[in-house]
């Protein structure tokens, strides 16, 4: 069938009161249509009778799921602390809770961080591999300051994408990074 859902380009000749259309279709193929052949069957003679007219694109309603997914999409896209990216997947959260305790419990065991980067084995330097593959080096204070961080990022975004879902209606451009906090977290 020769619709306007399916046309790359037309074009369109006209004799004796009727209407010839060559059109070249989404797949590279060209048909060729008598207005006998397409009339009143929704296909482009039908559309120009109506009028030809293409409506302006109006953009649906934004809902609570676009938002989420938005949300979702920040919270494992990762974030830089000291300068560093980090990652922030499912995964990467999970270490960093678990550091997170780790650290703390380092952190009153030797208050004073005698154990500099040995605090979480005393033969080895405690480092975290940032989204570059780097080590980077951290004490139990430095670990529980990112592990702090990325935590407290996490929750700014989900207390973000509450306000903007409470807004009514949700403004067309939530994603812009205007609405969300900064991905620099220091």
């Amino acid at each position: 069938m020769l619709n306007h859902h399916n046309i790359q380009s037309a074009r369109y000749t006209f004799d004796n009161n009727t209407t010839d259309v060559i059109a070249t279709m989404a797949d590279g193929t060209t048909r060729f249509r008598r207005s006998d052949d397409d009339e009143g069957n929704g296909g482009m003679l039908a559309f120009l009778a109506g009028g030809g007219v293409i409506e302006p694109y109006v953009a649906p309603a934004v809902t609570g799921s676009d938002v989420n997914a938005e949300r979702d999409r920040r919270i494992s896209g990762g974030f830089i602390f000291g300068g560093s990216e980090f990652q922030s997947d499912a995964g990467s959260r999970e270490n960093i809770s678990g550091a997170q305790g780790l650290s703390l419990g380092a952190m009153i065991a030797d208050p004073q961080g005698n154990s500099g980067l040995r605090w979480a084995d005393p033969d080895v330097d405690f480092t975290w591999t940032s989204q570059a593959n780097v080590e980077v080096p951290m004490t139990a204070a430095q670990c529980q300051a990112f592990c702090q961080a990325a935590m407290q990022y996490k929750t700014e975004l989900i207390k973000v994408a509450r306000t903007l879902k409470d807004q009514n209606p949700i403004p067309q451009d939530y994603a812009n990074d205007s609405y969300w906090p900064s991905r620099t977290l220091d």
